[in-house]
Parts: structure tokens; sequence; C-alpha cells
């Protein structure tokens, strides 16, 4: 028996995390993560026509916030 997650994925493999998919992996606000991205503290690609963010900033990030939760 496999327990699957009713939540619904939101990101695809190979095309990075999409800005409400990385705000949730950050555990940030979407307003957060994009006032962040329009201040160009956060990088985005394009891919197509769709505004993505790659792992690595994700991971960047990540790093970045648990250092200023760190020196709180």
């Amino acid at each position: 028996m496999s327990l699957k997650s009713n939540k619904p994925t939101r990101r695809r493999n190979g095309a990075g995390y999409s800005i409400p998919a990385a705000a949730e992996e950050l555990g940030v606000p979407y307003k957060t993560l994009r006032k962040a991205i329009e201040l160009a503290q956060a990088n985005t690609i394009h891919f197509g026509a769709q505004e993505r963010m790659t792992q690595r900033e994700v991971d960047r990030l990540r790093d970045l916030f648990r250092g200023a939760a760190d020196a709180a």
C-alpha cells in the first residue's frame, strides 16, 4: 500500500520552479518573493512564455533566508 499525497505538485522536472512553487518551497508568501524579483534581489529565467526560478536560485535564497533567521 502506498501513501500518496492528494496535494497537487507545482513543480515540473527540468523547467525550474514556477514563482508560486518557489515561494512554497522557500516557505515565504508569494508577494514577498514577487517583490524580491521586482527589486532584483532574486533572479528568474524565461522558459518559453513562463517566468521560472532555477533550482540553484531557490537554494541560494533558502541559504539566505536561513542565515537571516539565524541572525535574528
